[in-house]
């Protein structure tokens, strides 16, 4: 069962927020892993993961934290390749780690599946649309 892993991986990820502990931050990892070791398949988990190692980024700006974000994102989004918002977070990192080409293909992809989607829960948030739109360099509207 994976839930105390994942709720012990939050609490250690709460901690490293408040403190900047690199304990708290091994002991995040660690339980990322046995998260995703018992739960293989939750493409939501991966999306949290990647956005962890995202925010860990930001503030240390370890490359190896940008590229295990990076791979997170991409997991998560084989399984689950048609959330928009997915797709542009997977762009917006790898444009930091220095993949342009590849950030633009999952920039248009983002847009996409962005105008297909008929679920406005599901719809890039204002927020991510306007990141997204700077790293493709160019406005794409949604006509809503």
């Amino acid at each position: 069962w994976e839930k105390p892993w994942r709720e012990l991986a939050a609490l250690e990820f709460g901690r490293w927020q408040r403190q900047h502990d690199r304990t708290a931050l091994e002991q995040w990892e660690q339980a990322t892993e046995e998260t995703n070791r018992r739960r293989p398949h939750s493409a939501a988990f991966g999306e949290q993961t990647g956005d962890g190692y995202l925010e860990v980024y930001g503030r240390d700006g370890r490359k190896t934290d940008l590229e295990k974000g990076i791979a997170a994102y991409e997991r998560a989004a084989e399984l689950y390749p048609n959330r928009a918002a997915m797709r542009g977070k997977l762009a917006l990192a790898l444009a930091a780690g220095g993949r342009r080409d590849r950030a633009r293909q999952q920039a248009d992809l983002a847009f996409e599946l962005d105008r297909a989607t008929p679920h406005a829960d599901q719809r890039l948030s204002p927020e991510l649309r306007t990141a997204v739109e700077v790293l493709a360099e160019k406005p794409v509207r949604d006509g809503s």
